[in-house]
């Protein structure tokens, strides 16, 4: 009878553990081997981008998506941040957002389409790419937005479909392994 118990709550306790590693969002630093921001780090458009795939895989809250090609044939990735009740009706609100932006809706109609749709709001980073900030901002965001599990987060991601998007993946490879392909921070300048 002990035996019997013993098992099965050492079952109960392998099932709890395995699903709560299988929902942790890596943190950069698990990704990238640095915290964004650090002195002396950047990550490349290679490491981006997987890093959004694992994003992608490890939370419900988040969609990847290639919205195009640029012009060295990279992906041209989208992170859909939402939660995860709204990533179940993503097309419906995109039906509705387009119906909004069409100028020959009535005023009830867009009042009911307002009533019934959420705010779209669209975040890009790493337009220039020496501008190293701009794309790490929007790693970073990216995991703040998929780990948090606060109230205002929460609320957040019930009321928003933030669409996050590289601006230049190509500026990035090119900007980031220039500067990387020096190993020894000392004789690197920080960014």
């Amino acid at each position: 009878m002990f035996y019997q118990k013993l098992s099965s709550l050492l079952i109960i306790f392998y099932f709890a553990v395995s699903t709560g590693f299988g929902q942790q969002i890596p943190t950069p630093k698990d990704h990238f081997g640095f915290n964004i921001g650090d002195n002396y780090q950047l990550a490349n458009f290679t490491q981006t981008e997987a890093y959004f795939k694992k994003l992608a895989v490890a939370s419900p809250r988040a969609r990847y998506t290639v919205i195009g090609k640029t012009e060295e044939g990279r992906d041209q990735f989208m992170l859909i941040v939402t939660s995860p009740e709204n990533q179940k009706n993503l097309e419906a609100y995109k039906q509705i957002s387009q119906k909004m932006g069409n100028a020959d809706i009535t005023i009830d109609q867009a009042k009911e389409f307002a009533k019934n749709g959420k705010a779209v709001v669209w975040i890009d980073g790493g337009l220039h790419a020496n501008e190293v900030v701009g794309i790490h901002q929007l790693i970073e965001t990216a995991y703040q937005l998929l780990s948090r599990t606060d109230d205002e987060t929460v609320r957040i991601l019930n009321d928003v479909i933030i669409l996050m998007t590289h601006a230049n993946p190509d500026g990035q490879e090119m900007q980031s392994n220039w500067y990387m392909r020096e190993p020894k921070p000392e004789k690197k300048k920080p960014v």
